[in-house]
């Protein structure tokens, strides 16, 4: 994934309020994954089940679509670093 370069003065602060919540539910998700296995790929399966459905009932948008991305994307990243944390602390 890439990020487009910023400096302190380009970020809103609704730009980092979103990255602190990206980042809390990845690590959330990293450490809840392994007390409960299959939590993440369950998501992801649900997430790409609901959208379907919405696209098939012809409800989408690009709002919905942009959602779809990046919940699909923080899923993914989720499930791609799950093996590097630890659930009772650590990173």
């Amino acid at each position: 994934m890439e990020y487009p370069q910023m400096t302190a003065e380009s970020v809103t602060i609704a730009e980092a309020k979103a990255g602190a919540c990206y980042y809390v539910l990845l690590i959330l998700l990293q450490r809840l994954d392994p007390l409960q296995p299959g939590l993440i790929d369950g998501m992801l399966q649900g997430a790409t089940a609901d959208f379907a459905t919405i696209e098939s009932n012809g409800m989408s948008s690009e709002l919905l679509l942009a959602v779809q991305r990046e919940v699909r994307q923080l899923l993914e990243h989720a499930a791609t670093h799950r093996a590097s944390v630890h659930p009772q602390g650590g990173a």
